[in-house]
């Protein structure tokens, strides 16, 4: 079932022991402030931690026509609404992990004319693909053990660093840490088991 922003900001601030709120986007009060304060960049930081399956994304790079520093051949556009780039896939499709196509983030005046734009640079040959970590905002998305890790994630920024109740602000911290260790063991187990299945023979009607 999916959850509302407001509902992963009211498990964060049921965790850390503080008072619920109403609405995350539009509430004054301080704990809806810091958790609007926070949301977004936890959000982000659990979204690179993990190659998560439901944020995964493979893309086709557009070549661009600029000239390419001598360390590389060539110029690709950087694709939307990436959080994180994972790897390029070789243009031959065959993926070894122990040689995979090197690359570079570069930003700022490109030969072209664009005067600050983000691209990569590599040396694999078009048709190449990334394979990225999108930025995913819509928590209808959200596995709900992924929600149960940021839920507590966010909680332990919410919780405050200058509390004096070190030990609850531990245990918030521990409960943290397995969480996440569970969302990305099941995250990943769930990849692996879909990667393994084929289907099986079809029995030939009589």
């Amino acid at each position: 079932m999916a959850v509302s922003k407001t509902e992963i900001a009211n498990m964060a601030l049921d965790h850390a022991g503080k008072e619920l709120i109403e609405d995350l986007a539009t509430e004054n009060s301080s704990n809806a402030r810091i958790c609007r304060r926070h949301y977004d960049r936890v959000r982000r930081g659990l979204l690179e931690r993990h190659h998560w399956r439901f944020a995964k994304h493979r893309e086709l790079l557009i070549e661009r026509d600029e000239d390419v520093s001598p360390e590389w051949t060539y110029s690709f556009t950087y694709p939307a609404n990436v959080l994180m780039i994972r790897y390029i896939e070789p243009s031959t499709g065959l993926i070894d992990w122990t040689n995979m196509p090197e690359f570079e983030l570069v930003g700022g005046p490109s030969t072209s004319g664009d005067t600050d734009i983000v691209r990569i640079l590599t040396d694999e040959a078009p048709p190449a693909y990334a394979v990225f970590t999108r930025n995913v905002e819509n928590t209808a998305l959200f596995p709900e053990l992924f929600v149960q890790a940021f839920a507590l994630a966010l909680a332990v920024v919410v919780y405050g660093s200058k509390v004096r109740d070190k030990a609850g602000k531990d245990q918030l911290m521990k409960d943290a840490t397995l969480a996440y260790d569970a969302a990305t063991a099941a995250d990943s187990q769930n990849a692996l088991r879909r990667r393994r299945w084929t289907p099986g023979p079809i029995a030939a009607r009589a």
